[in-house]
């Protein structure tokens, strides 16, 4: 029985600091990985081009490297757009293909 328990206190000393370095590997991967904020680029942005708002996000292998929103909802609403908002993502190709043909 006592091998059994000195086996036991080795596997104990052993893994605690493996968990120890785990957990701080994480914490150091998940400070690493906090995605760039764009959103000083994005207030210039909306501010030279007089946009109402804008949003980016960047995504690198995988993962979110950044992102950003500045500006706000509706034009001449004081609400502030979110990253939670939701964004409509129209579609002018049809319209920049007829425009230099001449055909409505």
């Amino acid at each position: 029985m006592g091998v059994l328990w000195s086996l036991r206190i080795l596997l104990l000393v052993l893994l605690v600091p493996t968990a120890q370095a785990g957990a701080a590997q994480a914490a150091e991967s998940a400070q690493a990985t906090k995605p760039r904020d764009l959103s000083p680029l994005l207030r210039q942005v909306t501010q030279e081009q007089r946009l109402p708002a804008a949003a980016a996000l960047v995504i690198e292998g995988g993962e979110i490297a950044a992102q950003g929103v500045a500006g706000v909802r509706r034009a001449g609403r004081p609400e502030q757009a979110g990253l939670d908002d939701r964004w409509h993502l129209g579609s002018n190709t049809k319209a920049m293909t007829a425009t230099p043909r001449g055909h409505p």
